[in-house]
């Protein structure tokens, strides 16, 4: 049975459409490369100016919000997405959502500003100010919620591209706030919380001149708060339990790590986390080209196609996932040394940890999909909470110090993402392991050793040459001057690349392809590109 990464033979579009798609097309991939570039320097940005112990305190305010963010709300912002993208809403509708949010918001603002005692503030967030809290908690409410909700309303009605480039606008304004600082000395916890405050709220008010207001309203039709509620009742009932324990995970990941290491360790995880955190965006992108091959075979009940289609795209992400990662893994410290400074050279080990993480969130983020098509959801939510719960214990012993009660290793950051690794490639093989035991396939777990294995070798291998037998110095171009560190990685990256590129070619079938994959796929990235020139 001949099965290819080429989309779902359907009706061709007609001509004239076709420049028109290709037009929003990369207008879209242009947009999410601007928000995405300009989040990164500014993260980066934020940890050089911060320093480790301020830039973890920052990760961890807005870490803690995160987790609660996602306890108090429950899938209803998914819900909220998914109602307005099935169909035009009502006013009311809308109302009842905008007076949510407020609860959302002004609910913790009281709870935190007036009502916890001071013993609970030092407790659930490490001794930190109640005002600081509420600076961050205001920062990743404006951000994160209501701006991610001006976002959804446009996408319903088909405004995503001019949502896409007002996020992309508002991340530069970002980062050029955050420059200024820098560049005045004036960045600190308070200025930047408040810079994130002052531009996102200005964004919303442009956000709702230019998407909000002109949403297309339905006239009501009988549409009663009892019914609408009913409709999120529904929708996130099942959630409840995942939210919990997605809380209780996310919150004790960042809690430990701060109350046992200390801010320092949470800035080195910190950092450390979103560089890998690149890698991650590259490959979340590569999988949604992907996922619709595997829900189609999964909707026609074709094992054999399944099987197949499962089995090669798994392959070969995780194939592309370690390539990438490989290249890192030697350069670590020269990494964060030109990155974020030499001051976050004790994260080098948290780092070199984290780097194997993109390799195999590309092999669960695909198993999840799986479950996900064959309605197999309830199963992927246990495996979920036992994750959750084994993480809690293991990360425990990981960062406690051994002097505590009930001991631990003290290993900081480096436990964190110990924990982190280790929980993803055991759960990631569990998924594994009952997809193939459901569907009755093999299952072969070699590649997951031989292929990082293989290109991590070639990535010393070359690391070892350019600095033992090719010595390179700084290159000055005038008033920029390139240190050498950056000269040796993009060396070794002109030698890697190529270099994987020829197995990629001579062996296809060790990345999960056929040749006639092969072909098809690089004639489809052929026809893209031939039709983004036009």
């Amino acid at each position: 049975m001949k099965t290819s990464f080429s989309e779902n033979s359907q009706s061709p579009s007609p001509v004239c459409e076709v420049p028109r798609t290709k037009h929003r097309m990369a207008h879209s991939v242009l947009a999410n490369i601007a928000t995405s570039g300009f989040l990164f320097l500014a993260g980066l940005l934020a940890a050089r100016g911060l320093g480790p112990r301020d830039y973890g305190r920052f990760f961890f305010l807005l870490g803690s919000f995160e987790s609660f963010r996602s306890l108090l709300d429950c899938g209803c912002q998914q819900a909220f997405f998914t109602f307005c993208s099935t169909k035009r809403r009502t006013r009311r509708f809308f109302s009842l959502y905008f007076f949510w949010l407020t609860l959302q918001t002004l609910i913790p603002l009281v709870v935190i500003g007036f009502l916890l005692p001071d013993r609970w503030i030092a407790r659930l967030w490490v001794n930190e100010s109640r005002g600081l809290i509420l600076l961050a908690f205001l920062a990743y409410t404006f951000r994160q919620v209501l701006w991610n909700t001006i976002t959804i309303i446009g996408e319903s009605y088909r405004k995503t591209l001019r949502v896409q480039w007002l996020t992309a606008l508002w991340a530069m304004f970002y980062f050029a706030g955050l420059f200024v600082l820098w560049r005045f000395y004036l960045l600190n916890l308070i200025s930047v919380f408040l810079l994130i405050i002052f531009d996102y709220g200005a964004a919303l008010l442009i956000g709702y001149v230019a998407v909000g207001k002109n949403y297309p309203f339905v006239e009501d039709e009988g549409e009663s708060v009892g019914k609408i509620l009913s409709e999120y009742v529904s929708y996130c009932a099942p959630l409840v339990v995942l939210s919990l324990f997605s809380f209780l995970s996310v919150y004790l990941d960042r809690w430990l790590l701060q109350y046992f290491g200390g801010a320092s360790q949470q800035g080195y995880f910190g950092i450390a986390f979103r560089l890998v955190s690149v890698s991650a965006l590259l490959m979340t992108a590569v999988t949604q080209i992907f996922w619709k091959e595997l829900a189609d075979a999964a909707g026609r009940n074709d094992n054999a196609r399944l099987r197949i289609v499962f089995q090669r795209i798994t392959r070969f992400l995780f194939s592309v996932s370690a390539v990438m990662s490989a290249l890192f893994i030697p350069w670590a410290r020269d990494i964060l040394t030109l990155t974020v400074g030499a001051a976050y050279g004790s994260g080098t080990v948290a780092f070199t940890i984290l780097l194997i993480y993109p390799i195999f969130q590309s092999l669960g983020r695909f198993s999840a999909i799986y479950f996900h098509a064959t309605c197999k959801t309830k199963t992927l939510t246990v495996i979920t909470i036992l994750r959750s719960l084994i993480g809690i214990v293991l990360l425990y012993f990981l960062v406690a110090p051994p002097d505590n009660p009930l001991p631990g290793l003290g290993a900081g950051a480096v436990g964190l993402a110990l924990k982190t690794v280790l929980l993803q490639i055991l759960f990631v093989n569990l998924m594994l392991w009952y997809i193939h035991k459901q569907e009755g396939w093999r299952f072969e777990w070699k590649y997951e050793l031989l292929i990082p294995a293989a290109a991590c070798a070639l990535s010393f291998a070359l690391r070892g040459f350019i600095d033992g037998l090719i010595p390179v110095s700084p290159l000055s171009l005038g008033f920029v001057v390139i240190p050498a560190s950056a000269l040796r990685i993009a060396l070794s990256a002109l030698l890697f690349f190529p270099s994987a590129a020829s197995v990629f070619f001579l062996k296809p079938h060790w990345f999960g392809l056929t040749r006639g994959d092969l072909k098809q796929l690089l004639s489809k990235i052929s026809s893209l590109l031939r039709l983004n020139r036009v």
